[in-house]
């Protein structure tokens, strides 16, 4: 069985690779605040207060629209701190259905109850809930905050209760994301079979070096070998527990082709390949979507493989 996918989050290689070829886009990934009620140790962005020089909620609308005109099938709201604490979250879901896109949430799950959840999966929303950690001191400790463990544990739970661990023609409508330290690294197993036995979908992430994490990175930091083992692990639960088979680049990259398939939109307006990419050159204030995605710079990111021997600019800048 081929592993299954989180619906308008993750797409086949293949199918990035046709849509990049006709100039066009599966998905756009947008922040809306830095505000967030969490204070995680591996935190890139430093998220915690609202900048006020921060998009505004027109400026969201216009660039998810644009998308659209550009092929784009869902959206995926990331906050840049927790998105469900943004004043036009639920507008902007809203909209995204109206443009007969899926919205795609990522939260840290705190202000997740049952209307919210109900609210979601009305929607048609897909949602990852952040959950780092199966242990209360753990997931406590990377949280920054007491008490976190218990909230994200009850948001998931209504969240099951609402009915997001569905399968639907290999497709999942939740995940689980979590990133890798040294304070999980021995979960991670255990993560990822709940993950399996659930109907939910693993979502790996790694350690991004800046912002709040690279002021801890010394104690956060995963032995390479110890990582390794971790992988070959995991792979080992989903061929022999799930027979789940996914083949060498997915399994390696923990499928991340939005460079080819994605763009992304922070909190000031620039334009990213992904996340962990902050540049600063171009401001989507000041030039449109399909002017931007047809620069020099990111016509060579999407066709990244004939470029390999270039000197490509992938810089990460702090916001």
């Amino acid at each position: 069985m081929d592993s299954k996918r989180l619906l308008g989050y993750t797409f086949a290689l293949s199918t990035g690779k046709e849509t990049r070829n006709r100039d066009e886009l599966l998905t756009l990934r947008v922040e809306t605040s830095l505000l967030c009620n969490m204070k995680c140790k591996y935190c890139a962005w430093n998220s915690g207060y609202a900048l006020e020089d921060e998009i505004n909620f027109d400026t969201l609308k216009r660039f998810i629209a644009e998308g659209k005109d550009m092929g784009i099938q869902s959206a995926v709201i990331i906050g840049g701190g927790e998105p469900t604490i943004y004043k036009h979250f639920k507008e902007l879901v809203e909209y995204i259905v109206e443009l007969e896109l899926i919205p795609v949430v990522i939260t840290n799950g705190l202000t997740m109850d049952h209307t919210l959840a109900s609210f979601l999966f009305n929607k048609k929303c897909s949602v990852l809930l952040k959950c780092d950690s199966l242990c209360k001191h753990t997931q406590d400790f990377l949280s920054g905050i007491e008490g976190a463990y218990e909230k994200i544990q009850s948001g998931l739970k209504d969240l099951l209760d609402c009915g997001f661990a569905v399968s639907t023609n290999n497709e999942l409508r939740m995940g689980i994301s979590f990133v890798v330290t040294s304070k999980n690294i021995d979960e991670i197993p255990d993560i990822w079979r709940y993950c399996r036995k659930n109907n939910l979908f693993p979502n790996m992430e790694l350690l991004n070096p800046i912002g709040r994490s690279a002021d801890n990175l010394s104690e956060l930091l995963v032995d390479n070998q110890k990582f390794s083992d971790v992988l070959r692990v995991i792979r080992e639960i989903d061929n022999i527990e799930f027979g789940i088979h996914q083949n060498d680049y997915e399994f390696h990259s923990n499928h991340c082709l939005q460079h080819i398939y994605s763009v992304y939109l922070n909190v000031l307006g620039y334009v990213q390949p992904c996340g962990a990419i902050r540049i600063q050159k171009y401001n989507y204030n000041d030039s449109s979507l399909k002017e931007i995605m047809n620069t020099e710079y990111y016509r060579r990111i999407r066709h990244i493989e004939k470029h390999l021997d270039e000197s490509v600019e992938l810089t990460s800048y702090e916001v």
